[in-house]
């Protein structure tokens, strides 16, 4: 009995060196091997989605950044083909009949102005009370009333254009489409200390070319737009501005509307860091800056933000602003 007994001791022991030892070990390195490859393996396809994302991010950036581009292209040639048109309106002469049909359409108020009261189918015009009725120019509406089948068409060809103008030195408006410019504009409006007259002036632009503006409210009640202008001179004397003026609303829609990759959306940043618009549905991921902000536009697709309160460069970790800010420069640059 005995015997049998380390006999079978014996065969265990020699069982376990030859066979079980020998598979647990290989057993424990087949799952080390397939733990290792299944790490790099995870670790490589993360980083090839990461740059996949990237690569995607950068195209579509890239894309809409060439399409803006032209738009852009587009609006300056048509504002320089507006000023180019004033230029030489301004230069021709005009009969007694036309001055004669653009002082019936006008009327002067008791606040001093001198304008447009209906809407018969040409452009609003406008004298401000700064320009006494002996200085106002008539020669010159009816030059620029030339300019009104030019304007309409540069509206009612491009939807997103709101409104075509000409903003002389002494403060005459010439404005397609008509509106009530005397309910409107402040009667002692002094048009030249506006942005979208005095940036395109020989100290602002010295080029002479045609220049945006920051946005600003519209005096004339079309809400947050920016304008386009160019310079019309007379030798080197500025007569005035033509210009072409776009709401924010239609930059902004096509901006939020792009389809990125991984749920990604888009946000309009001004120069300084603040947030114009962003996503209505994206508002909890800037919960922290937008938390004392309740200035909306109306849109269910975005959202306009008080630019003195909700500024990126203010965050507390600005450096990762920084970074955002120059991997969208470097975008920029590659255009």
């Amino acid at each position: 009995m005995g015997n049998m007994l380390d006999t079978r001791r014996w065969l265990w022991r020699a069982m376990t060196r030859t066979s079980l030892i020998p598979l647990l070990l290989m057993t424990v390195g087949v799952l080390g091997m397939y733990l290792a490859t299944y790490t790099l393996m995870y670790e490589h396809q993360i980083a090839l989605l990461e740059e996949e994302s990237s690569k995607l991010l950068d195209q579509a950036i890239e894309r809409e950044a060439r399409l803006m581009q032209a738009d852009l292209t587009a609006w300056e040639r048509q504002v320089t083909l507006l000023a180019d048109a004033a230029q030489r309106a301004l230069m021709q002469r005009v009969d007694v009949e036309r001055r004669a049909k653009e002082a019936r359409r006008h009327r002067s108020e008791p606040s001093g102005i001198y304008y447009t009261p209906r809407n018969d189918g040409q452009a609003a015009s406008y004298y401000s009370a700064l320009t006494s009725e002996a200085q106002r120019d008539h020669r010159k509406i009816a030059q620029l009333a030339t300019l009104d089948p030019l304007m309409q068409q540069l509206i009612e060809n491009d939807s997103r254009l709101r409104q075509a103008y000409i903003n002389t030195f002494d403060s005459y408006n010439r404005l397609w489409p008509w509106f009530d410019a005397g309910a409107t504009y402040d009667s002692h409006m002094n048009i030249p200390t506006y942005n979208f007259y005095f940036l395109a002036d020989a100290r602002n632009n010295p080029e002479r070319q045609p220049v945006w503006t920051d946005a600003y409210l519209d005096p004339a009640g079309s809400g947050w737009m920016t304008s386009l202008v160019a310079p019309i001179y007379r030798d080197d004397f500025l007569e005035g501005v033509a210009g072409i003026d776009i709401t924010l609303k239609e930059l902004t829609n096509r901006l939020l509307a792009m389809e990125l990759p991984w749920a990604g959306y888009a946000v309009l940043i001004g120069s300084d860091g603040s947030i114009l618009t962003l996503p209505s549905e994206h508002r909890q991921d800037f919960k922290r800056l937008l938390e004392n902000t309740e200035e909306e536009t109306g849109d269910e697709s975005a959202t306009s933000v008080d630019t003195e309160s909700i500024n990126l460069m203010r965050m507390s970790d600005a450096s990762i602003i920084g970074d955002i800010l120059a991997e969208a420069r470097a975008v920029s640059a590659r255009q």
